[in-house]
């Protein structure tokens, strides 16, 4: 079975050993052979654990390190722990320290634990790219919601707009009238036609009279005559009673 060599613990000399779980961890971050490596013979277990918890990425307490079944005192050496130690001849000829570790309860490998994190995160990060693509959806709906709010809005206002001024054109249409200017004691076949508003009053209608035959004077004031009754100038021409086509004399 495969096994993966650490890093040497401590100075020479050294016994090598074989470091293996003593039950199946059911992780491929530790290899099913265990671990090897070389061990000062005065390095305590402790410098061994130190190694061995780096690898597995727990704590130093997250692990103890037995042979043939009694578990090791950390502060002690090999030789302290009662571990018999080769020789040179059994060294060479591959001896080894066989060692066993078990984790302490509800101890996670650190390849565990890094795995989960990262299928955590993962799942996170997926939560927030949809949450995002939500807000996104609903900030484009929100969009095209206030855009069709908007074009009504706006469709209205230019019919409410189209409407207003068909309704002010209808009114000047309504309220424009033409009416026929005698000059009095002169020929009633020559008359001044002048268009003007049914809402201007008499006052207002003589300046443009006055205009429309030439008169240039501005302070001229032209009396005006309809119905055979001179016309109150503060008086609109509707109030009057001036109709479309009307004959008014002047003077």
């Amino acid at each position: 079975m495969a096994t993966e060599e650490l890093p040497q613990v401590g100075s020479e000399p050294v016994n090598d050993y074989l470091l293996r779980a003593l039950v199946d961890l059911g992780c491929e971050d530790v290899p099913a052979g265990g671990f090897t490596g070389k061990m000062g013979k005065q390095s305590t277990v402790k410098d061994l654990k130190k190694a061995i918890c780096n690898r597995l990425r727990i704590d130093e307490d997250g692990l103890t390190i037995s042979c043939e079944g009694d578990q090791l005192d950390p502060s002690m050496t090999m030789s302290e722990n009662g571990v018999f130690e080769p020789g040179p001849a059994a060294r060479a000829a591959g001896a080894k320290l066989e060692l066993t570790f078990m984790l302490a309860r509800g101890v996670e490998l650190g390849a565990i634990v890094a795995r989960r994190e990262q299928a955590e995160a993962e799942r996170q990060a997926i939560e927030r790219a949809e949450e995002e693509r939500k807000m996104e959806e609903r900030k484009l709906v929100a969009q095209a919601e206030n855009r069709a709010a908007q074009e009504k809005a706006d469709k209205e206002e230019e019919e409410k707009q189209r409407a207003q001024a068909e309704a002010r054109e209808q009114e000047e249409r309504a309220d424009r009238i033409t009416v026929h200017c005698f000059l009095m004691s002169q020929d009633t076949q020559r008359a001044a036609t002048v268009e003007t508003r049914r809402s201007s009053t008499a006052g207002e209608f003589a300046q443009e009279l006055a205009r429309a035959v030439g008169i240039i004077d501005q302070h001229a004031q032209l009396s005006l005559l309809h119905d055979n009754q001179e016309m109150d100038r503060r008086q609109t021409l509707q109030r009057l009673g001036v109709q479309d086509g009307a004959h008014i004399y002047y003077w």
